[in-house]
């Protein structure tokens, strides 16, 4: 029987980068350096939580010793929800697709705040896999 180990690793975990979306013929800024970061709903303990107890790996994904980094980026919108989801570096197509289909589900977040205003931001959440 094989042992599965997830560890997450958040060492600047956000990282706000600059980008435009158009919609419906209106531009949306994503903030590229907000007052205030987005946040998970009980912060970063909760966002390791909540990660380590949804992840659940290919049945037939076999390759034990394996280690590896995915990177995610993903827009957290004004309303909290998550969009625009996507594996900027990942380890392995199986892995890198379970990890984006977690970071989908999310709960919505608190969003990200500039002149006391919720704005879109894009952060990045890197994830160390280990398995054993």
């Amino acid at each position: 029987m094989k042992i599965i180990l997830l560890v997450i690793t958040f060492s600047s975990i956000i990282s706000s980068l600059s980008a435009q979306e158009t919609k419906d013929s209106a531009t949306v800024q994503i903030v590229e350096f907000p007052d205030v970061e987005a946040e998970y709903p009980g912060g970063m303990p909760a966002l390791m939580k909540y990660l380590i107890e949804n992840i659940t790996y290919p049945a037939d994904y076999g390759d034990v010793g394996f280690c590896g980094k995915i990177y995610i980026s993903l827009i957290i919108n004004v309303d909290g929800s998550v969009s625009d989801v996507k594996v900027q570096r990942g380890v392995d197509p199986k892995l890198d697709k379970m990890a984006k289909q977690i970071i989908l589900r999310m709960p919505k977040w608190k969003p990200a705040e500039t002149d006391g205003k919720a704005v879109r931001s894009r952060i990045r959440i890197p994830i160390n896999i280990l398995l054993e």
